[in-house]
C-alpha cells in the first residue's frame, strides 16, 4: 500500500524503495551543504558506493599488490552495515547487486570465529543475485559457503599464514566456468620477524574444480605447490613462487614448472621468484622429453627473480624467448662473476638481446652490480642484488664507497661473457667502480672497440683518463675506422674519482679531430668525495667544465620497466588494525 506521509511503497516482504525525485529537487538537495544522507538521488549514491569499493579492489589488482593492500579503514562488516544506515540507503544496497559481488573476508569477519564469518559471507552472497563473485580472502576459516556458487567465482585470491592450505580449500570440488584469477599464497606471520624459521617449504594444493576451468588465465602460487592433479592451462599470467632461502632448484623443479608451461602456449606473463618449488617428500615422474626448449611466442614479461648463482641462465636455456619481450634477472651470488653468467653462452634462442641500441652498467663492489640494457627487441635488466633496484643514478652514486680497488676487467669480462650483438648500441652507461689510477687504456680500448655505433658515452665515478687514452689511441685492428667508436659524438664524464690530466683530454680530442672525427667533451663534478679538479681547464671548444650533474640517464620504457614485478618481494602479513572497541556493538544483522 502507498502511505501519504512517506510516499514510499510498502508491503509484506517488499523493499522499501524512494520516491522518484524530479530533476530540480535532485539539483536542490546536491546544492545544499545540508542534504540529509536520504535526499542523495539513488544513482548518485550508489556510484559513490561502487567507486569506494573500487578503491579498496584497486589495491588487490593482479598482478599488482598483495592482500597487504586492503587499506586500513576497510572493514566488510561495516560495508554489510551500511544497509541498516535508514530505509533510503537499505533501497538502494538491496535493489544493486554489485554492491555485494566483491566479498573481502577480512580480521573484521573473523572477530567472533568460523560461524560468524560464514554468516557475513553468506549476507554478501544472499544479495549479490547472480552477477560473478570476486572473492579475497586472507586467512579464512572456512570457504565452503563460497564453494557453493563455484560457477559465479571469477576472481579468487587467498592468501594464509598458515599451513592449512589443503584443508580449506579442499572444498572447491565443482566446476569453475568463468574464473579467471586464482591466486594461493602462504607466508608464515613470523617469517622475518626473528621468532619464526627463516624459510619453510611450500605446502600442497589439492585437486581444485575438477579440473574444469576453461576461462583461468591468471595463476598465482606462493609457496603452495601443484601437481599434475591441477592441469592449469591456456595460462597468460603465472607467478611461482618457491622458499626463499637460496636453495638451489633441482631438475624435478625445472621439470615441473616447464611442464606447467607447456600447457600455455599463450603465455604473456611469467614471474618466478625463489624457484626451490616443490616439497621435499613430493616425487615426480616425468618423462625427461620434458627438458626439450620450450618455446613461449606470446611472452611480454619473464621476471627471474632471487635465483641461485647461475640458475637463470639454467632456465633460459630451456625456453625460447621471442624479440619484444622484456626481462628481468636477479641472482643471488657470491662472486662479480654472476652478472654475466645469468644469461646462457648461447643466447640466439633469446630475442630480447638481439638489438640493444641503450646499455648501462653499474659496479659498487664484489656482491652488487647490474645491467640494463633496451632496444626495439625489448629490455633486459640484470640485478646481483636485488637491492636499490630502482634507484636513480644520484641515489646509487650515494651508496658508494669512495674507492674499491677493483680493475675494469669485470666490465671486459661483461662484454665478452654475453654473447649477443652489440653493433646496434648507441648509448652506453658505466657507473663505477673506482679503479687504480693509470690503469693500462688497453682494457678499456678492448671495452669500447666493438662499438662501433656507439654515439653517447656516459662515465660516472670512476678514474676517466684511461677512457680518453683509449678513445685517444689509434685502432690498429679496424679497418674502416682509425679510431675507437668512430660514431662516437659526445663524452660525459661526471665526479671523477681520479684527477683529470688535462693533458690527456687534449691529446685524445685532437688526435680524433685530425682524423676527422668530432668529439665533445661534457666533464661534470658533484661529489665532495671525488677528486679537486685542480689546474685551469684549457680553451677548447670542445672541452666543457660544469658543476652539478645534468649528464643523461639511460631512459627505460614505462612498459620496460617491470616496476609490476617489485612487488614480490617479502613483505609483512597484513591485517587491519581495528581495537576491540570499534569491533563492539558490530554484530546486529549477523546472528551467531
Amino acid at each position: 500500500m502507498r502511505t501519504r506521509s512517506s510516499g514510499k511503497l510498502e508491503g509484506p516482504g517488499s523493499l522499501i524503495l524512494p520516491q522518484r525525485t524530479t530533476r530540480r529537487k535532485r539539483r536542490e538537495s546536491l546544492s545544499s551543504r545540508k542534504t540529509p544522507i536520504n535526499g542523495v538521488p539513488p544513482e548518485i549514491l550508489a556510484y559513490i558506493l561502487k567507486a569506494i569499493l573500487e578503491d579498496v579492489v584497486g589495491h588487490l589488482g593482479f598482478p599488482g599488490r598483495g592482500l597487504d593492500g586492503v587499506p586500513q579503514w576497510w572493514s566488510s562488516r561495516r560495508w554489510a552495515q551500511l544497509a541498516e544506515v535508514c530505509r533510503y540507503w537499505r533501497a538502494t544496497f538491496l535493489s544493486d547487486p554489485s554492491l555485494w559481488s566483491t566479498i573481502i573476508i577480512d580480521k573484521s569477519t573473523r572477530y567472533r570465529g568460523k560461524r560468524h564469518q560464514n554468516n557475513v559471507v553468506q549476507t554478501y552472497l544472499a544479495n549479490s543475485g547472480e552477477l560473478p563473485l570476486r572473492v579475497y580472502a586472507y586467512n579464512p576459516f572456512s570457504l565452503a559457503p563460497v564453494a557453493q556458487h563455484c560457477g559465479r567465482l571469477l576472481d579468487l585470491r587467498v592468501q594464509f599464514t598458515q599451513p592449512e592450505v589443503e584443508s580449506v580449500m579442499s572444498v572447491f570440488t565443482s566446476p569453475a566456468p568463468v574464473l579467471e584469477t586464482l591466486e594461493v599464497r602462504y607466508h608464515d606471520a613470523k617469517v622475518g620477524s626473528g621468532e619464526g624459521p627463516s624459510h619453510y617449504a611450500p605446502v600442497h594444493l589439492p585437486r581444485l574444480f575438477r579440473n574444469q576451468t576453461p576461462s583461468l588465465r591468471r595463476l598465482s602460487l606462493q609457496r603452495t605447490f601443484s601437481s599434475d592433479v591441477n592441469l592449469f592451462t591456456d595460462l597468460t599470467h603465472v607467478v611461482i613462487r618457491g622458499r626463499g632461502d637460496g636453495v638451489s632448484f633441482s631438475k624435478r623443479d625445472m621439470l615441473l614448472i616447464l611442464s606447467l608451461l607447456k600447457r600455455s602456449p599463450h603465455l604473456q606473463e611469467m614471474n618466478i621468484v625463489s624457484p626451490k618449488w616443490i616439497p621435499n617428500d613430493v616425487s615426480v615422474n616425468i618423462a625427461t622429453n620434458e627438458l626439450e626448449r620450450l618455446s613461449l611466442p606470446a611472452l611480454q614479461r619473464l621476471s627471474l627473480k632471487r635465483f641461485p648463482f647461475s640458475e637463470s641462465a639454467y632456465f633460459l636455456d630451456r625456453v625460447e624467448i621471442p624479440v619484444g619481450c622484456d626481462l628481468a634477472i636477479s641472482e643471488v651470488a657470491g662472486t662479480y662473476s654472476g652478472l654475466f653468467d645469468a644469461l646462457p653462452q648461447n643466447t640466439l634462442r633469446i630475442g630480447t638481446v638481439q638489438n640493444f641500441t641503450s646499455l648501462a652498467l653499474l659496479q659498487k663492489d664484489w656482491s652488487f652490480a647490474w645491467v640494463v640494457a633496451i632496444g626495439p627487441s625489448g629490455s633486459l635488466r640484470i640485478s646481483l642484488s636485488d637491492l636499490y633496484w630502482q634507484m636513480k643514478p644520484h641515489e646509487e652514486d650515494m651508496k658508494h664507497t669512495p674507492f674499491y680497488w677493483i680493475q675494469p676487467l669485470f666490465h671486459r669480462q661483461c662484454f665478452d661473457g654475453w654473447n649477443f650483438p652489440l653493433i646496434h648500441l648507441k648509448e652506453l652507461y658505466i657507473t663505477g667502480p673506482t679503479s687504480l689510477p693509470r690503469t693500462n687504456a688497453q682494457v678499456w680500448a678492448s671495452i669500447l672497440r666493438p662499438l662501433s655505433s656507439l654515439e653517447l658515452l656516459v662515465v660516472r665515478c670512476r678514474d676517466s683518463n684511461e677512457v680518453f687514452s683509449a678513445l685517444g689511441s689509434q685502432d690498429t685492428t679496424m679497418t674502416a675506422s682509425p679510431v675507437i667508436c668512430p660514431n662516437l659524438k659526445l663524452l660525459h664524464i661526471c665526479d671523477p674519482r681520479a684527477p683529470i690530466a688535462w693533458t690527456v683530454a687534449l691529446t685524445c680530442l685532437n688526435f680524433r679531430k685530425a682524423q676527422g672525427y668530432q668529439l665533445r667533451i661534457k666533464l661534470w663534478h658533484i661529489s665532495s668525495e671525488g677528486y679537486s679538479i685542480t689546474g685551469s681547464k684549457p680553451a677548447h671548444p670542445d672541452l666543457e667544465e660544469l658543476n652539478g650533474c645534468s649528464c643523461p640517464e639511460i631512459l627505460i620504457p614505462d612498459e620496460a620497466r617491470l616496476d609490476r614485478h617489485q612487488y614480490w618481494d617479502e613483505w609483512p602479513p597484513f591485517e587491519p588494525e581495528l581495537d576491540d572497541e570499534d569491533l563492539e556493538g558490530e554484530d546486529e544483522g549477523f546472528d551467531d
